[in-house]
């Protein structure tokens, strides 16, 4: 078990220290987390909660939460919350987001994105997991749960990146040298436009201004801006998305899986749900309606109830099947 000192932490990192403990409060939680160094150089910080295994439990169940490209892993305070009552629950600040190691992730991206998520799972002793993946981390997820199945014991993909080439123009422009360095630098008026017209359909709530204060600080930490810019062509250009999981990778995706998606994603549209439907044997997709691409803002209840329910033990495996009230 890799130890929970805190390394020490820069002006702008303690920036971001406080919003992530004013988020997590939100949900009634104190910090509980450390940091772990791992190959490359990358240091990572990871949130950690929930009953940890007794040594001779090595097997007990862990649920890990990987977050998309934005904020860190206190986005998921909420479902933090919830889980942890029965789980123990790990969710780590990605490399170049969160408090972890602000570097870019070079191309090949699927590779430096396996690459990073065993080594993290090594450094921390977890032979698999229970993975929930958003966006980015749904990229991620379907990667891992194609490359290494034996890591992931069940995976849930919400509004996962690389089933499409569709991708928001801000994004696409990001691709180029100029304005990919103006515009992963912007202002909390630009940050707070963006997340409200691509990527929620409901951007106020009592939690908002901690949210956007935890996202921000961390859009404005040493080094964020330049490692996004750099980052952005590995993953888009003026095209799309540059690295879609091909059909074949997700056939050979043989944990249960669960997709879920909202119906008015403005990032990935709806399609890109279902064509991982077809293609994952015995997935399950729920699409919700009036929600847009962070799921876990949009609809918080109702993604924590329903991975809640499929991480349990109590839940069996259907027949092929999809759930959805609206598709729009």
């Amino acid at each position: 078990m890799p130890e929970r000192t805190e390394a020490p932490l820069s002006p702008s990192q303690e920036r971001v220290r406080k919003a992530m403990t004013g988020l997590l409060a939100r949900a009634g939680l104190e910090y509980r987390g450390g940091f772990v160094n791992l190959p490359g150089g990358l240091r990572v910080h990871y949130l950690d909660y929930g009953p940890i295994a007794a040594p001779d439990d090595a097997d007990a169940p862990v649920v890990m939460l990987v977050h998309g490209g934005g904020a860190g892993s206190a986005m998921w305070y909420r479902q933090i919350a919830a889980l942890s009552t029965r789980f123990r629950v790990i969710a780590p600040d990605n490399p170049l987001f969160g408090l972890s190691t602000q570097t870019s992730i070079p191309w090949p991206i699927e590779d430096s994105i396996t690459g990073y998520m065993t080594s993290f799972m090594d450094a921390l002793g977890l032979k698999n997991v229970l993975l929930a993946g958003l966006s980015l981390g749904g990229f991620a997820g379907l990667l891992m749960a194609a490359r290494h199945p034996e890591r992931i014991s069940k995976l849930a993909v919400l509004d996962a990146a690389g089933l499409g080439r569709d991708l928001p123009w801000p994004l696409k422009f990001m691709s180029l040298p100029v304005a990919g360095r103006l515009l992963s630098n912007p202002s909390r008026r630009t940050y707070r436009s963006f997340f409200r017209r691509w990527e929620v359909e409901r951007p106020g709530g009592p939690d908002a201004e901690a949210y956007e204060e935890y996202s921000f600080a961390i859009m404005r930490q040493d080094g964020h801006n330049r490692a996004i810019a750099q980052t952005v062509p590995a993953f888009a250009s003026l095209a799309g998305q540059r690295r879609l999981i091909s059909d074949a990778e997700l056939a050979a995706v043989s944990a249960p899986t669960l997709i879920v998606w909202g119906a008015r994603d403005r990032l990935f549209p709806v399609s890109h749900a279902q064509r991982a439907f077809e293609n994952i044997p015995g997935a399950m997709l729920h699409i919700l309606p009036d929600t847009g691409h962070v799921t876990l803002w949009d609809a918080t209840e109702q993604v924590t109830e329903l991975l809640t329910g499929f991480f349990s033990d109590e839940w069996a495996p259907p027949r092929k099947s999809i759930a959805t009230e609206e598709v729009s």
